[in-house]
């Protein structure tokens, strides 16, 4: 580890998720395989998976992967920008203006500009872009389908996340059908759910039971267990799963949690995003919470 005199902030967060990655081997090494493929055609890779699943969590593992075969990573997150062609190249370009400082700035970001710089990248190094929650990319999909991506350097390779695999215009075209890898991401099996428990030094029997059956392996309810035992006393007390007992207050902040869940924000809650919400407020109420400095009452 770098000291602390040599390391900015996005540094010491990048090494204490490296840490904390865990159960995603079989991930890594298809994704690995899939970039380092140079005979295959199939230069995008699909992930997709329920909310909580560990799908940006994933990219970010990429990322660091990336970084470490020296090859250039972008990272679109399509909940965080202007759903237009302008104001997705802003977001490259600022991303390759940050990567590489010395490269002169153009004072207007075009498309055109970030297909310059990319292609002239490409000379050197793959190109990974990986586009997050692409389920946020509505009016832009097309075009992205149509136009940037087919505008791109052939060094380029693209990861699409999200809740569902690619359909429509994805599966209908052969040539797209023909290119894309895709890869479903699971929650966590028993025996990984142990020993993602085992490594925060949870290792009780009863207790491992207890946190399966409420979390089912998915990684976010599991971060969220976690987290809970980390910050209460270690002894444990069973609430009621009743929702109509919980504390208005535990509901608002498991709610500000299911960020990663946003078809409730919309309104359009679908089977798996219910299954996530009840499960994610039983994992969130599990211990009694007397030492939280919310105040909390004490769960019967």
């Amino acid at each position: 580890m770098k000291s602390n005199a040599d390391a900015n902030m996005g540094m010491f967060v990048t090494e204490m998720e490296d840490i904390h990655f865990f159960g995603r081997d079989r991930e890594i090494r298809l994704f690995k395989q899939w970039l380092l493929n140079t005979e295959s055609n199939n230069k995008i890779l699909n992930i997709y998976g329920i909310g909580g699943s560990g799908k940006t969590y994933l990219l970010h593992a990429f990322e660091r992967m990336t970084d470490h075969e020296n090859d250039l990573f972008l990272h679109i997150d399509c909940r965080d920008f202007i759903q237009t062609p302008l104001t997705l190249a802003e977001n490259l370009l600022i991303q390759l203006y940050n990567k590489y400082p010395n490269i002169e700035q153009n004072k207007s970001y075009t498309l055109q500009e970030c297909l310059f710089l990319l292609q002239h990248i490409s000379q050197e190094k793959r190109i990974v872009i990986a586009v997050d929650a692409y389920e946020q990319m509505r009016e832009l999909e097309r075009w992205f389908r149509n136009t940037f991506l087919k505008n791109l350097p052939g060094n380029t390779y693209i990861v699409i996340s999200g809740r569902n695999p690619l359909k429509g215009e994805w599966e209908e075209s052969p040539a797209w059908r023909k290119i894309i890898t895709r890869m479903k991401l699971s929650d966590f099996s028993y025996s990984v759910t142990k020993q993602y428990l085992s490594h925060y030094e949870i290792d009780r029997e009863d207790l491992l039971k207890r946190i399966w059956v409420i979390t089912k392996g998915n990684p976010l309810a599991l971060s969220l267990a976690v987290l809970s035992i980390e910050k209460i006393n270690k002894e444990t007390k069973w609430i009621n799963r009743d929702k109509s007992n919980y504390s208005p207050v535990l509901l608002q902040l498991t709610r500000a949690w299911l960020a990663e869940t946003p078809d409730f924000s919309t309104g359009q809650a679908h089977v798996g995003s219910t299954y996530c919400f009840s499960l994610f407020v039983h994992v969130a109420a599990m211990f009694r919470v007397q030492k939280l400095h919310f105040g909390y009452r004490n769960w019967q």
